[in-house]
């Protein structure tokens, strides 16, 4: 019996698991925080990355192929 005890009372001083539960606590909360974040701006963020690639596109890929459009010049 003494040694359920003992067990009982370093079970109760011991404070690790504390601190991981506290490090749970803190991740639960960033990884709500940031689904929620990626729901409310997420088709703004794909139309801006849309609209970069359509930038790139226009002003970038085909100045570096000559100012030939697609299908244009080849042949």
């Amino acid at each position: 019996m003494s040694k359920v005890r003992s067990f009982l009372r370093r079970f109760a001083r011991d404070e690790s698991g504390a601190a991981l539960a506290e490090y749970a606590a803190i991740f639960i909360v960033l990884a709500i925080a940031g689904t929620t974040f990626l729901v409310a701006v997420g088709d703004q963020i794909g139309l801006a990355g849309t609209a970069i690639d359509n930038w790139i596109g226009e002003n970038v890929t085909d100045r570096l192929n000559g100012g030939a459009g697609e299908g244009e010049g080849e042949g």
